[in-house]
């Protein structure tokens, strides 16, 4: 036989119990009494895929007036704090005075969304060298330098991309009840005595239905 709640309420709170008020007190004698809000906290972190294009000059002896140009793709692992780390590989194209590829580009990126380092290596094509790179990315431009290591010559490089900064990870909104249930604070969360439990909780606050 099912004890109506309210009654129960008052048998427990006689027996000189320390309850939170309403029907929260109930939620372990009765599963139905209470259930989790849903949203709250949004995404730990999240993935972005890009791929983007931009035009590089190299600033290395005489400055060239005519860039090359870049194709490239970048994936980002974003974190609910800001950091961001991932990967980044870009192949850089001569189209002007004759088509030819340059070089060939794989750096690891870390920073946070607003600057990025890129530490990584490749191979210089038109050089005939393997290269080491490392540069600075944030939005929609790059500083870098290239060291070749056959010459043992460092050229450094600017470069104008598509890469916006990466977006913040998903927020989970506002905490919300079904239909027949009132937002409250969860009172003993560890499932010990007659407070809400674990499975009934999200972010300290339970959902009871007070009817």
């Amino acid at each position: 036989m099912k004890i109506d709640r309210q009654i129960l309420a008052v048998a427990i709170t006689c027996g000189g119990l320390a309850l939170p008020a309403g029907a929260v007190q109930l939620c372990t004698f009765d599963p139905t009494a209470c259930v989790a809000p849903t949203g709250g906290a949004g995404d730990s972190q999240r993935t972005e895929n890009r791929a983007y294009l931009g035009l590089e000059w190299s600033l290395g002896g005489k400055v060239k007036l005519e860039p090359q140009f870049v194709l490239g793709f970048r994936t980002l692992t974003i974190k609910d704090t800001g950091d961001v780390s991932g990967g980044d590989l870009g192949l850089r194209l001569k189209l002007f005075s004759g088509f030819a590829v340059d070089s060939l580009r794989l750096v690891y990126v870390g920073g946070n969304r607003d600057v990025q380092a890129n530490l990584g290596g490749g191979y210089s094509f038109s050089n005939g060298t393997p290269i080491i790179t490392g540069g600075i990315q944030s939005t929609y431009s790059r500083l870098g330098v290239d060291y070749l290591t056959a010459s043992n010559t460092f050229m450094p490089f600017i470069q104008f991309n598509s890469l916006k900064k990466p977006q913040r990870t998903a927020s989970g909104g506002p905490l919300t009840c079904p239909t027949g249930y009132t937002l409250t604070d969860a009172g003993n969360t560890s499932g010990v005595g007659v407070g809400a439990s674990g499975s009934q909780v999200n972010e300290g606050k339970t959902c009871a239905n007070l009817t």
